[in-house]
């Protein structure tokens, strides 16, 4: 009986390698010559996509004064062969109505500018990169906001990817400003609360230029994209702890303004600064 066992054994078992042979062979090797490009966000699916992921802010506001020009950088990510040679990636603008345009050449330097030719390439072997927007400190932007749209552009070599991956948007100016982040959506628990989210104005309000004064003055820090990021992947016993401490310290100045006869802080447009000790 161990003998026929041991048999049917082998039998099964060659089988089975026979089968799994004959699968590997089936298998087509993976051919499409077609290479698309989409805007990385680190997302496990398209569908956890979200807008605000695409739109990013910045100020000259935090730079020092000689400082001229600066870049922000956006990563991209390939679909499709990876190739052992360079490829080139294009970009263009998209004009948004209503909006303020940035202006090449005066907010930006242009995307086909030849001085930034090498910095719009997908390296050989690569399927990732990242790829700069260098902004100009134009004295406009000491009044204004600009926005800046671009979306990548099908150049002969790469095509688009995922419709929601196509397009960026960056608003810029040399003043204070709202970041992007202060009204970014945390989900918290997406699987059990799925239209559950926090933001950064969860902890202290809706923006305003004076109470973001006020919050740099009080921490040093310059509550800008990263410092929220940072902030939000904190701890919440600390994000209410910040939230408590900077309402205490929003009570003390105004009850020291209202001892020198000054009225509470306040936006320019008259509206009270808060932030609620929840």
């Amino acid at each position: 009986m161990k003998k026929v066992y041991t048999i049917l054994s082998c039998i099964t078992l060659s089988m089975f390698l026979l089968t799994l042979t004959s699968c590997e062979k089936d298998l087509e090797v993976y051919s499409s010559q077609v290479a698309r490009l989409n805007f990385y966000y680190g997302l496990n699916s398209p569908s956890a996509y979200k807008p605000e992921l695409s739109q990013s802010a910045f100020s000259f506001v935090y730079t020092s004064d000689d400082c001229k020009q600066d870049t922000v950088w956006f990563e991209v990510e390939s679909m499709g062969i990876v190739r052992d040679f360079d490829r080139p990636i294009s970009i263009k603008q998209t004009i948004l109505a209503g909006e303020d345009n940035a202006e090449a050449g005066k907010h930006y330097v242009a995307f086909n500018d030849p001085k930034l030719a090498h910095l719009y390439v997908m390296p050989a072997k690569k399927a990732r990169v990242k790829i700069p927007v260098v902004l100009l400190r134009d004295a406009s932007l000491k009044a204004k906001t600009v926005v800046l749209q671009f979306e990548i552009a099908d150049n002969g070599v790469f095509t688009n990817g995922y419709d929601n991956y196509q397009k960026r948007t960056l608003t810029f100016t040399d003043r204070l400003s709202e970041p992007a982040e202060w009204s970014t959506r945390y989900y918290t628990q997406p699987e059990i609360l799925p239209d559950y989210y926090i933001t950064f104005g969860t902890y202290m309000g809706d923006y305003g230029v004076r109470k973001h004064l006020f919050l740099i003055e009080k921490t040093g820090k310059k509550w800008d994209d990263e410092d929220i990021k940072e902030f939000m992947a904190s701890d919440s016993n600390y994000r209410s702890y910040m939230r408590s401490k900077m309402s205490r310290l929003l009570a003390k100045e105004n009850e020291e303004r209202a001892a020198k006869g000054l009225e509470p802080l306040m936006e320019d447009d008259g509206t009270p600064v808060v932030i609620e000790d929840v």
